[in-house]
């Protein structure tokens, strides 16, 4: 034997049937329904304005987002950047400031996220700016005791008076060569 299934749909257009034969109160249909007098007056009213159509399933995502202003508006960006072609965000939302006001006039930020996502913006050209070219000097043999020393570490350093640079031909000897600072 099948299971007997029934949907919401259906059950909600049974209790609607029960509610207008008029011979039991809501109350006592709703404690053997199972359903809170609230959610069967919000079903009542639903079906009072809209018919059958309205015991349906609402859409539970938002119709609008809250904080996104109408299309005409966004429109009238659009059109405000075409005439303006040169024009970034900031100027944008000067312009309108000074035309309209500061009532209902969206940030700088979203502005420009609008533009960039309609394509009316191309990125910034990157400016890599380099820093000098620091040319090392060669390693030496030494010549004389105490002109080289082994120390663990390699890089640029000063000292006291001299300027240093460890650096080696091997991972295990590095080498440290002393450059006298002139002043």
């Amino acid at each position: 034997m099948p299971w007997k299934t029934t949907c919401q749909y259906e059950q909600r257009w049974k209790f609607m049937q029960a509610f207008l034969c008029h011979k039991t109160p809501l109350n006592v249909l709703c404690r053997r329904w199972a359903i809170t007098r609230k959610t069967a007056c919000k079903w009542l009213a639903r079906f009072k304005e809209r018919g059958r159509s309205g015991l349906t399933d609402q859409r539970r995502a938002a119709r609008r987002r809250h904080n996104r202003p109408p299309e005409l508006r966004l429109k009238g960006l659009q059109r405000w950047r075409r005439r303006g072609p040169t024009w970034g965000a900031p100027k944008l939302r000067w312009a309108r400031q000074r035309r309209f006001g500061h009532k209902g006039l969206p940030s700088e930020s979203a502005i420009s996220r609008w533009l960039q996502r309609w394509g009316l913006t191309r990125p910034r050209p990157r400016i890599i700016v380099k820093g000098p070219v620091v040319g090392r000097p060669k390693l030496t043999v030494p010549k004389k005791p105490r002109q080289v020393w082994p120390v663990d570490g390699k890089g640029w350093f000063r000292t006291a008076m001299e300027r240093a640079w460890i650096g080696g031909r091997s991972q295990t000897w590095p080498a440290v060569m002393l450059w006298p600072l002139i002043f």
